[in-house]
């Protein structure tokens, strides 16, 4: 694991009708292999639904609620692409 990234919290925004998995997992990979801290975040709690094109793929679970989080609290953010 790179510490490039170490101490550093990124906000993953997404939406809870769905996500392209590739769009959300490849980041998502890439940003904690780089040592940062990654919240999921999406306007409801619970869990996200990926997909791969047209086909349900995983499920994500949602760290934080849009509306408990503060910009302050992130030095990056990740939109991923939807269906």
């Amino acid at each position: 694991m790179s510490s490039k990234l170490q101490d550093k919290r990124v906000a993953i925004l997404v939406s809870n009708e769905g996500v392209e998995e590739i769009e959300l997992k490849g980041p998502l990979q890439a940003l904690r292999d780089a040592g940062a801290d990654v919240d999921l975040i999406a306007p409801e709690e619970g869990d996200i639904q990926a997909f791969n094109h047209l086909d349900k793929g995983s499920k994500f679970t949602v760290d934080r609620p849009l509306s408990e989080a503060e910009s302050s609290d992130y030095v990056a953010l990740v939109l991923p692409g939807g269906v």
